[in-house]
């Protein structure tokens, strides 16, 4: 998935376009310098009668890992993440 990852020099912003997905739908995990978010997209977009002419959205499992650089001090109780839909 297309992502941006942004340092403020106190924090790391990362946001990842999950379009479709749903909260319940994606994992994030932490280890050591390594953010991976998981997950699946289930939709499927039909029309009665109709063709698809062009499919750009991914759908099923995605994985995406971003790694952080190593100077970085990673204090889990100020880790937080949110869902915009």
């Amino acid at each position: 998935p297309a992502t941006d990852v942004f340092d403020t020099n106190k924090a790391f912003i990362i946001h990842i376009d999950l379009p479709g997905v749903p909260k319940e739908d994606i994992s994030i995990e932490l280890r050591k310098l390594e953010l991976t978010a998981h997950g699946e997209s289930k939709r499927k977009l039909t029309y009665e009668a109709a063709t698809s002419r062009v499919r750009e959205r991914k759908i099923g499992k995605f994985r995406k890992v971003v790694f952080l650089p190593r100077d970085c001090d990673l204090n889990r109780e100020n880790i937080e993440a949110n869902f915009q839909n």
